[in-house]
């Protein structure tokens, strides 16, 4: 039988996406062995700063992964070209306006809730790609959290 410790495990079945880590046991964990390690620290200790940092991450996490989940579908920042100067038939301008106000119905940033990443100092990401980027990257930063925790 293949014995695998207890905290390699946990950290093996890392959530990979928002929507799975939000109600996942590790995030539960996460959050407990946060207050458990700071509230049993010393501020004399070395690495009493790291912690400090990491159990403010590990709070603010909720609302840093939901916002950077919302920036995922940010509204495409280059302008459209204008449909009515395309040359397309009348049946064909009529689906790409409704096309493009689809695309309009996307939030820009300064839509968004950006307070929880300025205080993590993530970077504000402008577009789609870039916010999937650091959505990634935070959640592999929640990840390395843990693994720090649970050792």
């Amino acid at each position: 039988m293949n014995d695998i410790p207890l905290n390699a495990w946990i950290v093996k079945h890392f959530p990979t996406t928002h929507d799975l880590f939000v109600p996942s046991f590790e995030n539960k964990l996460l959050c407990r062995l946060s207050k458990f390690i700071i509230f049993n620290t010393s501020p004399d200790d070395l690495d009493y700063d790291v912690l400090c940092d990491h159990h403010r991450t590990v709070s603010l996490a909720p609302e840093a992964l939901q916002a950077l989940f919302a920036m995922t579908s940010l509204k495409d920042e280059r302008h459209p070209p204008d449909v009515d100067k395309l040359g397309l038939s009348s049946f064909k301008k009529v689906k790409a306006k409704s096309l493009k106000q689809s695309k309009m119905k996307k939030p820009h940033v300064h839509d968004l809730d950006t307070k929880p990443l300025v205080n993590l100092s993530i970077a504000i990401p402008r577009t789609s790609p870039d916010a999937q980027a650091a959505l990634a990257m935070f959640l592999g930063r929640l990840k390395d959290i843990l693994e720090v925790c649970a050792s």
